[in-house]
């Protein structure tokens, strides 16, 4: 009886309430699903991290494969520009091995000056808009002088004269007497605008007129 009983498989505990008789499971069927879970999630997040780790390498190593290029190309551009100033340098002592001297001396002894190039002529600036200036002409011994553009002029005689007066403004005075040592020659009218353009090269007038006097000078 023993031994029969013995080959049989043992039947699943079940727990029954004591009170209403309902049947209760074991706990530990949940937990081991749970169990399962876990497991599974953390197989994926190693998975995961291990990719995302496996792509960083990926970037670090293209990075530092770009800055060994740069680096090598960078290596190659000073070599470039040493070789480059090496062949000025010796471009610039076959220039100056090349240059003659300064006084060369010919067979028979006699020194030979170095060629100079002729400088050029400098003219002197003239202003634009004026004429340049002429000689002036010595005016006649008279009273009365006309130049060649018809300008009027009456002589200033040299003397003493009393300038002012007592009967006018407080401008006028004080009465002083004034001295002219030399003669002059002062001109008889104002000078017109063609006067002045003929003599400057420009009218400055506002109101425009050959014969009317020039203004704004």
């Amino acid at each position: 009886m023993a031994s029969a009983t013995s080959g049989k498989a043992r039947p699943r505990a079940v727990n029954h309430c004591p009170y209403c008789g309902t049947t209760i499971s074991s706990p530990w069927q949940g937990r081991k699903t749970v169990t399962v879970y876990v497991v599974v999630l953390l197989l994926v997040v190693g998975f995961i991290g291990g990719r995302l780790l496996a792509s960083g390498d990926v970037q670090l190593v293209e990075e530092r494969r770009r800055l060994q290029q740069e680096q090598g190309r960078l290596r190659q551009e000073q070599q470039q520009l040493a070789t480059e100033r090496q062949q000025l340098d010796e471009e610039r002592k076959q220039l100056a091995a090349a240059k003659p001297p300064e006084h060369s001396r010919v067979a028979g002894g006699d020194s030979v000056a170095p060629k100079t190039e002729p400088q050029p002529r400098q003219e002197t600036p003239v202003a634009v808009g004026i004429p340049p200036a002429t000689p002036p002409v010595q005016p006649p011994t008279g009273k009365v002088w006309q130049n060649s553009i018809g300008i009027e002029f009456v002589l200033i005689p040299a003397g003493e004269f009393l300038m002012g007066s007592e009967r006018v403004g407080d401008e006028a005075k004080p009465v002083h007497r004034v001295r002219i040592s030399q003669a002059f020659y002062l001109g008889k009218y104002e000078v017109t605008q063609a006067q002045w353009q003929a003599v400057m090269g420009a009218n400055p007038s506002g109101f425009k007129g050959d014969t009317l006097p020039v203004e704004q000078v």
